[in-house]
């Protein structure tokens, strides 16, 4: 089947640079997804197909369905407000 039957590219581990995303949409004619998760619990956020790519290589995605996530300032030790950054 080739690349055609590539239905969508997944990513994640780190920060995914906003040229490579635009590449690997542009070649393969597929959404990327990014994700964020750790060995116990693989899928803690991830993006939606069709989101801006800009979007993609700044962000994680969004929390997925059924977790409880909360971000802290290291610094102060403060969870930090919805939408901040």
């Amino acid at each position: 089947p080739g690349a055609s039957s590539v239905r969508s590219i997944g990513a994640g581990g780190s920060q995914v640079p906003q040229p490579l995303i635009e590449r690997l949409m542009r070649e393969f004619n597929a959404p990327v997804l990014v994700t964020f998760g750790q060995s116990e619990f693989p899928v803690m956020t991830r993006s939606k197909p069709g989101e801006d790519p800009r979007l993609l290589a700044e962000t994680v995605g969004r929390v997925a369905p059924h977790v409880d996530l909360k971000i802290i300032d290291i610094a102060t030790g403060a969870t930090l407000p919805y939408g901040e950054k």
